[in-house]
């Protein structure tokens, strides 16, 4: 009987050693199951300026309600805090790059969590390791009262006794206007908030046009200044302004006496130089060039000659006087009507020089032999020939013969 007793305890032992083994395992996997020790996860880091006293190691991370992984650590950083964070892997598809995230509690007086918030317009799926931007954190009930528990302390409590005692007064019997007046404030500003985005917005451009002026601040300034010497200058000679006016005044009124004198001459100097000033309107294109060709000549002509003469040089002689005129032959006949053209002015190329048509005004010209091309024909042979025939007629009288 001994040895079973022996072998009966013995299995016993086992077996509790079994069943303590079997319930530490129990308790090391539900602390494995509880710290997701078997849950892959990728790492996400949270910047926020500020964790507050409740966010701790093992805090939940939330996406649209649904837990998808814990805080693993809260480091303070120069900027505020680094919220490092474990999500499931088989969540980081679902969370977009623009995700947004807060740091709210569970209760009043619970731990904190991380709230991602989804935007309206999601982007593509985040990759892990980045960094997510905190955009709010609630304040701590405890934060409040220590605040309050400041203000309290600066503010002794018969004063603030007094002050509701008097506020107690002023609406005793008064409901109706008090009520009144909170509706009318109500309305008053349900009609300015949806007003404040623009109204911020023009006082950052407020700030911009006053910095603006600001920068042109001594540029006003010295222009003040500067008026003001004119001012001074205007003041100061107000006797010659006032003299230079009446000069004015009466060079006005001589002006209208001489124009209203001569207003029907006036017209008709202006009407006979009507066809002449339209001509030259017509043929400006050509003066420009003119000019210009002429400087060129001009510089030519210093390289040929050395010289530089100011104006135009020309040589002046007596020739024999023309045949009389005699009609209808010497009838003006102007052919240049070609409109304004400069004929290469004012660098001529040679050989390219456009041809012109001819300025034949029809009358004889006794100095260039044969013309073709309208008028009487002048002498033959060029100037000789008439010098030669005006001196026998004045001479010899034989003029005839030539």
């Amino acid at each position: 009987m001994a040895p079973a007793k022996e072998e009966t305890q013995t299995v016993s032992a086992v077996v509790g050693v079994i069943a303590v083994v079997a319930a530490f395992a129990l308790v090391a996997l539900s602390v494995a199951l509880y710290s997701h020790k078997f849950t892959k996860t990728d790492d996400l880091t949270v910047q926020s300026s500020r964790a507050g006293l409740m966010m701790t190691k093992g805090g939940a991370v939330k996406l649209r309600g649904v837990e998808i992984g814990t805080v693993a650590a809260v480091r303070s950083t120069s900027d505020g805090a680094d919220i490092d964070l474990k999500v499931d892997r088989r969540y980081l598809s679902a969370i977009p790059d623009n995700v947004g995230a807060q740091i709210v509690p569970t209760t009043v007086f619970g731990n904190k969590y991380v709230d991602l918030t989804v935007p309206s317009s999601p982007g593509p799926a985040i990759p892990a390791g980045s960094v997510i931007t905190a955009d709010h954190v609630t304040v701590e009930v405890n934060s409040t009262f220590e605040s309050l528990m400041g203000l309290l302390d600066a503010v002794k409590p018969s004063q603030i006794n007094s002050a509701l005692t008097s506020l107690s007064t002023a609406l005793q019997g008064n409901g109706t206007t008090a009520a009144h007046f909170i509706g009318l404030l109500d309305t008053y500003l349900g009609q300015i908030n949806p007003q404040l985005p623009q109204f911020n917005s023009d006082v950052t451009q407020g700030v911009k046009v006053a910095g603006e002026y600001a920068d042109l601040a001594p540029d006003l300034v010295n222009l003040a200044k500067n008026g003001t010497t004119v001012s001074d200058t205007l003041v100061a000679n107000k006797a010659s302004l006032d003299a230079l006016l009446i000069s004015f005044t009466h060079l006005a009124n001589s002006t209208g006496t001489l124009a209203s004198a001569n207003e029907t001459n006036l017209d008709k100097t202006l009407q006979a130089l009507d066809p002449t000033t339209k001509l030259l309107a017509r043929y400006a294109p050509e003066f420009p060039c003119t000019f210009q060709g002429l400087a060129v000549d001009n510089t030519l002509a210093t390289r040929a000659f050395g010289l530089v003469q100011q104006g135009i040089n020309a040589v002046v002689g007596l020739l024999p006087a023309q045949s009389p005129y005699e009609y209808p032959t010497d009838l003006p006949d102007v052919r240049a009507d070609s409109g304004p053209q400069c004929y290469g002015l004012p660098n001529l190329t040679p050989g390219k020089i456009p041809a012109h048509e001819p300025f034949d005004i029809g009358g004889t010209n006794p100095y260039a032999g044969d013309v073709t091309g309208g008028g009487t024909a002048g002498t033959k042979g060029g100037l000789a020939p008439v010098y030669m025939k005006q001196l026998f007629e004045s001479v010899l009288g034989l003029g005839h013969l030539l």
